[in-house]
């Protein structure tokens, strides 16, 4: 599994790509290889790490590695819907429905995933 997570930056002065975050899991399913992004409002992990008392940069610490909310976020929603494993892509623009991708039983689950 790969994971990763990324800021958007605006390609053209009109459009709104800096308010957003991609977050990319590529993984295993059935021997076959499947990409998953989430892409939903950056200000959201600030949101998440006031209500949860987390620092956005570090969520997950995991064999040595930290993960930032944005590098987990797609993850979270795959392991959270398995709706999403039929999906290449996804959007949230809701805070709670974000936040309930880190409820703790999840965050178990992600931590099972990258070990």
């Amino acid at each position: 599994m790969r994971l990763s997570g990324m800021e958007l930056e605006k390609e053209k002065p009109n459009t709104s790509e800096d308010f957003f975050n991609r977050s990319e899991a590529v993984y295993d399913d059935g021997g076959k290889e499947k990409t998953f992004q989430l892409l939903y409002v950056r200000y959201f992990e600030d949101l998440l790490a006031a209500k949860l008392g987390w620092d956005k940069d570090a969520v997950l610490v995991a064999s040595e590695r930290k993960y930032a909310v944005k590098d987990i976020a797609a993850l979270a929603a795959l392991t959270a819907d398995e709706g999403n494993k039929n999906k290449r892509k996804a959007y949230i623009n809701d805070f709670d429905e974000f936040a309930k991708l880190f409820s703790d039983v999840n965050v178990n689950k992600i931590k099972s995933f990258i070990g």
